[in-house]
């Protein structure tokens, strides 16, 4: 086993060479593979367990100090340890070595680069193959060391979006009817040409705070599972086809559907229900995209603030002109003695300042005075001594302690626990691997 932890520093050394190109430290990633109390026991240790400690330090070493800005990048980087395994190793070895390197990737799995890889998923810039073929491997981890991954790294916290989010492009077709395809609830209304009104439902998830299904007000398909593959974008496909709806609707003025209220609802919706889940350990295949909605409707917010001011003010009873004119009056009066309190103040500062500016003079002067008197004539006795310059750290150290050193606004952000301080990973552009061959873990 020896002979292979050789190996592997070896693998170490290239993985230093290209994946970090400077001086990085590798997370602490934690371990299901060992207790604390086994460091508690009063017999020996075997020669066995002494070697796989061993081994679980020294591989520590190859994980990466820096998440690629392509996932399949770090895809590769696992199928190629697997694959050096499965060609150094063989028998009691392999299950040895294949149990330490689950260790190792799971907790970082876990800890660093599931929140990043699902925030991908959630703003689009993930594909749906990439973060089921991560989420596989983990499973198959999780079974080989019979673990839930509480002893491994708690998972961190994002403080802001990993890229910068695009809106949905939404485009009507030609020749579709999507209010077809949503399940309108209509009310009959003898002020509107047609005589009917139209209201649209928003989604319900089955629970609010463990959402495990959600239903969809849509002709077709209303109920899916937030984890299966045939969710998948349900909450853009249910945006697209309102939203043009809405569209079609709005062609009859007398009807008093409006896009931009449905948006405003929709948002408060996705704020109450939706967002909350998105920093959570489950995986939410439902809510693919829901980053760029979010956006979409963002980017609208001016036109959106417009028309739902106008609406609430159509709703609105009138006011009373007499109160408001009392108001106005009272809030001149405020803003009057307001600024006569300001002006006060400013005097009294600038009086205090004047002060201070004559005794200090004074005292100036006493004591050049008193220089001159001593026979310090010299004017190099008034000149300061040059500050020493400390050596700094280079701002191209991007090791897990430096807490200063935030990344591009284009790369991954920074990450933070919610509990304890632990180290952050910082992200910057990795070179790509080369394409090597993919083997699948082996549960022996």
């Amino acid at each position: 086993m020896i002979q292979i932890v050789k190996v592997f520093c070896l693998l170490y050394l290239f993985k230093s060479l290209v994946v970090c190109g400077e001086a990085c430290e590798p997370p602490n990633v934690g371990t299901a593979i060992f207790r604390p109390s086994d460091f508690e026991r009063i017999d020996c240790w075997s020669q066995k367990e002494i070697a796989r400690l061993y081994s679980r330090f020294v591989l520590q070493q190859i994980l990466p100090t820096r998440i690629p800005d392509n996932p399949r990048h770090l895809l590769e980087y696992f199928d190629l340890c697997m694959t050096v395994l499965e060609e150094i190793a063989q028998g009691d070895d392999y299950i040895e070595m294949l149990k330490v390197l689950s260790d190792i990737f799971g907790g970082f799995f876990q800890g660093y680069f599931f929140p990043l890889l699902n925030e991908a998923y959630y703003e689009g810039y993930v594909d749906f193959a990439t973060v089921e073929e991560f989420h596989s491997i983990f499973q198959d981890i999780t079974t080989l060391l019979d673990t839930d991954g509480q002893h491994w790294a708690d998972r961190r916290i994002l403080e802001k979006p990993v890229n910068r989010i695009l809106p949905l492009s939404v485009r009507k077709i030609k020749g579709v009817s999507y209010c077809s395809k949503v399940d309108l609830n209509s009310h009959v209304d003898p002020k509107v040409k047609d005589g009917k009104t139209y209201d649209i439902p928003l989604p319900i998830l089955d629970n609010k705070e463990r959402p495990t299904s959600i239903v969809v007000p849509l002709k077709e398909h209303n109920i899916y599972s937030l984890t299966e593959k045939c969710s998948y974008d349900v909450l853009v496909n249910y945006y697209t086809a309102v939203s043009q709806c809405m569209l079609e609707l709005s062609e009859n003025r007398e009807n008093k559907i409006s896009l931009s209220m449905f948006n405003y609802m929709f948002h408060t919706w996705l704020k109450s229900n939706v967002l909350p889940h998105l920093q959570e350990k489950t995986w939410y295949i439902a809510f693919s995209n829901v980053r760029r909605i979010e956006e979409t409707i963002k980017q609208k917010q001016g036109v959106l603030a417009i028309d739902w001011a106008s609406i609430m003010k159509s709703e609105a009873p009138e006011r009373n002109t007499t109160k408001t004119v009392k108001e106005d009056d009272t809030h001149q009066d405020g803003f009057m003695e307001g600024k006569t309190v300001y002006l006060l103040i400013a005097i009294v500062l600038w009086i205090l300042i004047l002060f201070c500016w004559i005794i200090i003079s004074k005292y100036d002067c006493s004591l050049h005075v008193t220089e001159v008197k001593k026979g310090y004539n010299d004017p190099n006795h008034y000149a300061s001594a040059p500050l020493s310059s400390q050596d700094s750290t280079s701002i191209n150290s991007l090791s897990y302690e430096n807490e200063k050193n935030y990344p591009k606004p284009t790369s991954y952000p920074r990450m933070k626990e919610s509990s304890e301080a632990n180290p952050e990973i910082k992200v910057s552009r990795s070179v790509s691997l080369p394409q090597m061959r993919r083997s699948k873990v082996r549960l022996q």
